[in-house]
């Protein structure tokens, strides 16, 4: 049961980077959706799973809201949930997210990193 709800949570992540990768034509021009595995040791034994993007980033004004329920910049495209619903699984399981976004210069993009207790 845990996998499962935690293998559900990546679904709205990486949907959320394939909808905003940057498209040919763009510098860099191909798109990117970049997923990671690694473990930490950092006093107790955790799993890092990494979704980054490499789309136009999160406005720094959004960036507070994105994990909101019913919050979306995406007008009629999802109901606003996902990463609401990202955050609530992972919480529930003792868990963390983080977002790191730049809307600016040579690392444009955002990445979603997730810790779970190993």
């Amino acid at each position: 049961m845990l996998a499962k709800a935690i293998g559900h949570s990546f679904v709205p992540l990486a949907t959320r980077a394939s909808h905003f990768k940057r498209q040919s034509g763009s510098v860099p021009p191909q798109p990117s959706i970049r997923i990671s595995l690694a473990s930490t040791f950092s006093g107790d034994r955790r799993v890092r799973i990494t979704v980054a993007d490499n789309g136009k980033g999160i406005d720094a004004a959004v960036r507070p809201h994105i994990f909101e329920p019913l919050f979306t910049t995406k007008n009629t495209i999802g109901t606003g949930l996902g990463l609401w619903v990202v955050r609530e699984i992972v919480e529930k399981h003792r868990g963390g997210i983080r977002v790191r976004s730049c809307t600016a210069g040579n690392r444009i993009g955002t990445t979603f990193c997730v810790t779970l207790p190993a």
